[in-house]
């Protein structure tokens, strides 16, 4: 397992200079960055322009840092019976551009004055296409996982339904422990049951339970992280930790507290992390 930073927060919503930010996360060992699908408040990856993908790659570079996923803020649902819809096309190239190989996204809830069986297949249709797409340029699209009350899909047995529909081997989950332990869903029985979908894995704190609840730093917070990577290494999951921070939390503390939580969490799961 690899361990990576998403930079969102810090490059994006705070401005912060590439450079300087993947000098830091680098500074503390880790082995990858999370991108964001967007620059700015836009829906697609047309939004980040040639200039900033081209400083993108050679930050990554210089530091010796993999870009692991790419991360859409849309929820597809609603954007796909909306104005402008979420293109996964886009993420999926800009993917390519920057060398990661997964693109994750929101799928979002029901869409207000049109059926639920209309949603539904809708959004199957364009999670298969994006999945097609993705498997013709080797990048795996992944459900980001978030509150599923607001969602269309409500449950795991909603989200078995999902895959079966789409019926593509390559989409999968970006697994996201806390999002499922706010609403009383053991992380680790996700990963034993959709242990074959785990594509990527977000690494978040929190305090709390859904609807109301707080996000900390990785190791600030309530998670236990032993059991959860420890499940993740018995199914064999090979990829990336990306730690995932907020605004309110600078990046000097979200690199430190988060690597070594990580870190030690591995250690006392008898795991080491693989660059």
């Amino acid at each position: 397992m690899r361990l990576a930073l998403y930079t969102y927060s810090y490059t994006d919503r705070l401005q912060l200079d590439v450079e300087r930010t993947m000098a830091e996360i680098a500074r503390w060992g880790y082995d990858g960055v999370d991108e964001s699908s967007t620059f700015g408040p836009h829906v697609n990856s047309d939004s980040v322009s040639a200039e900033r993908r081209t400083q993108i790659r050679q930050a990554a570079a210089r530091y010796k840092l993999r870009v692991e996923a790419i991360v859409s803020h849309a929820e597809l649902t609603g954007s796909l019976f909306g104005e402008q819809p979420l293109d996964l096309m886009q993420s999926i190239d800009l993917a390519c551009d920057l060398g990661g190989d997964v693109v994750t996204f929101h799928l979002g809830g029901p869409v207000e004055g049109v059926a639920p069986e209309v949603v539904w297949n809708k959004t199957v249709a364009a999670i298969r296409e994006a999945a097609s797409h993705g498997d013709s340029r080797h990048v795996r699209v992944a459900i980001d996982l978030g509150p599923w009350p607001t969602w269309i899909v409500r449950n795991s047995d909603d989200l078995a339904k999902l895959f079966d529909d789409v019926d593509s081997p390559t989409f999968g989950v970006n697994f996201d422990p806390s999002y499922l332990a706010i609403q009383g869903i053991d992380p680790v029985g996700f990963v034993q049951r959709f242990s074959s979908r785990i594509r990527h894995v977000h690494v978040k704190d929190h305090i709390g339970r859904y609807p109301q609840w707080l996000h900390r730093i990785p190791g600030r917070g309530e998670i236990d992280y032993v059991p959860i990577v420890k499940a993740l290494a018995e199914v064999k999951f090979d990829g990336s930790l990306a730690i995932e921070c907020f605004t309110d939390m600078p990046l000097s503390d979200a690199c430190e507290v988060g690597y070594n939580t990580l870190r030690l969490a591995m250690r006392q799961a008898g795991i080491s992390p693989v660059s």
